[in-house]
């Protein structure tokens, strides 16, 4: 697989197996770094992280139905969030303004769980000034990120030159399969 950087700009590439295609993706491009460079740096739309908690098959409503703690919901998080940190990669992530989002209140205690996490993993968070898929591809194209984790097609109006899709944020069959246990 040729992961030449021109060959990636204004391009929105889908990772279906995010453990191997994306990995192995990352470690390439990390190659095109200099050793004294910072490592590649990956925007990601927080904003959408959390709404995905909030749709229909989410995490979220089934732990609702099973009166699921919020320590069994973030494990799934916790994982993701695992998985890069072994990566030669920096995350930023962007939310969008208090102003725009309106999150129910157990979503808003899960945005700040993961927040906490992101951090805890040494990961940035920043919160945009309206909305994070114009914070994003504004960061972008002034090259302080190398390309937007997002399934959010605005960023490329904003003017965003690398979008990589994100898969959607639905439970593994083990956790409906483990949370069904539960109940």
């Amino acid at each position: 697989m040729n992961c030449d950087p021109l060959i990636f700009k204004k391009q929105l590439w889908h990772y279906p197996d995010e453990s191997v295609w994306f990995k192995e993706w990352v470690k390439q491009q990390a190659s095109y770094i200099p050793v004294n460079k910072p490592p590649l740096t990956l925007g990601i739309n927080a904003s959408e992280w959390i709404m995905d908690l909030e749709g229909p098959i989410s995490l979220l409503n089934i732990a609702h139905k099973r009166n699921q703690t919020l320590n069994e919901v973030t494990d799934e998080i916790f994982m993701h969030l695992g998985q890069y940190v072994s990566l030669p990669l920096q995350l930023i992530f962007v939310e969008d303004s208090t102003g725009v989002s309106n999150l129910s209140r157990r979503t808003q205690e899960v945005k700040e769980v993961i927040k906490t996490l992101a951090k805890a993993f040494e990961f940035y968070w920043h919160e945009a000034p309206i909305y994070a898929s114009a914070e994003l591809a504004h960061i972008n194209k002034l090259g302080f990120i190398h390309a937007i984790i997002t399934n959010d097609f605005s960023t490329f109006l904003y003017g965003a030159n690398t979008v990589i899709e994100r898969p959607v944020f639905i439970p593994t069959p083990s956790i409906i399969l483990g949370l069904e246990s539960i109940g």
